[in-house]
């Protein structure tokens, strides 16, 4: 089931990429990932990303992979704006839905980032 989900998310990535290349308007798809071992508890983790910025207004999915049971351990659901308070200041509030291996629902996080740019 986990690599159903995981198809699913890149193929949802690649969708919107296409969707956002055919709007031809200012539109960003980001993929990335980022492999960790952690010492303390010796598991290593893959966390996936593939966001979406439309005019500020990003999506994002963020599938976390654990090595060692080979499933998807945390789904993430982000959306957040960015607004520019000055050319060098940005305000970012966001959302968060998390879900685990089952989809249930976990947490849930609403804040905001403040970003300076030197």
């Amino acid at each position: 089931m986990n690599k159903t989900i995981f198809g699913a998310v890149i193929g949802l990535s690649l969708l919107f990429g296409s969707v956002a290349h055919a709007a031809e308007k200012k539109v960003g798809l980001t993929v990335h990932q980022d492999t960790y071992r952690n010492m303390t508890q010796e598991t290593t983790v893959t966390e996936f990303a593939a966001k979406v910025d439309y005019s500020g207004v990003v999506l994002g999915v963020l599938p976390t992979l654990d090595w060692e049971t080979e499933e998807i351990s945390d789904v993430e659901l982000a959306l957040s704006y960015t607004y520019p308070v000055t050319d060098r200041i940005n305000i970012i509030p966001y959302g968060e839905l998390h879900y685990d291996k089952d989809l249930e629902r976990g947490d849930r996080f609403l804040g905001f980032k403040t970003t300076f740019r030197f």
